[in-house]
């Protein structure tokens, strides 16, 4: 049995002895029952041993292997165990009702009608040199639930995550942008986290979720 590196968009979590494979380029997520001993992943999960021959063979023609080498991949972050989005926070200044404003331009253009893979690469690109402030991320958090129910967005977690996110990053700010599943029945969540606080959602809905992708990761 050889060993393969998943390819740089395609990214893995273990379920007890189920996996879920996300290919970021494809926008699907495959779930494979009992897929730890039929693909044997590597403790990173950026490797992949498949025991059979046939199922290499279409794991490497869908593209999910790379045909180059890979390093080890940082793994996913623990979930969250705190929250924010009921804590009140002052009124908006008019420098952030700006920047939410912007962010309303950013679901337009770099949202709409764009696939995931250029969505995240995007939100990848935007947070390359930004600093991290948990005290400030969260108030600005805080700031932007509160505007929410008067924004003109979708309540999708992948449009309020991104749309966050955008915030922060307009006021020179990161965070993680994390994307999970569930398994049985299967289900897909993404949400924003710093450290072990979630940015946009209460920490108790996502105990039932395994991170599969961070994004820039």
């Amino acid at each position: 049995m050889t060993e393969a590196a998943l390819s740089p968009y395609v990214h893995l979590a273990r379920i007890g002895c189920d996996l879920v494979l996300l290919d970021l380029k494809g926008d699907t997520y495959l779930c494979i029952p009992d897929g730890v001993a039929e693909l044997q992943p590597s403790p990173d999960l950026s490797h992949l041993r498949p025991a059979d021959p046939e199922v290499r063979a279409a794991l490497l023609g869908a593209g999910f292997f790379s045909l180059t080498t890979a390093g080890p991949r940082r793994g996913p972050p623990r979930l969250p165990r705190q929250g924010v989005v009921n804590e009140p926070e002052a009124r908006l200044r008019l420098r952030e009702a700006l920047r939410i404003v912007a962010c309303l331009w950013d679901v337009a253009w770099r949202y709409r009608a764009q696939p995931i893979e250029r969505i995240v690469a995007f939100a990848a690109r935007s947070s390359a040199g930004l600093r991290t402030d948990p005290e400030e991320a969260l108030r600005l958090a805080r700031l932007f639930h509160e505007a929410l129910p008067w924004l003109p967005l979708s309540r999708k977690c992948l449009v309020r995550s991104f749309a966050l996110l955008r915030f922060l990053q307009r006021s020179g700010l990161d965070a993680d942008w994390v994307f999970g599943v569930r398994t049985w029945p299967f289900a897909a969540h993404c949400w924003l986290q710093l450290g072990d606080v979630a940015l946009d959602e209460a920490p108790e809905r996502l105990a039932a979720y395994e991170p599969i992708y961070v994004v820039g990761q």
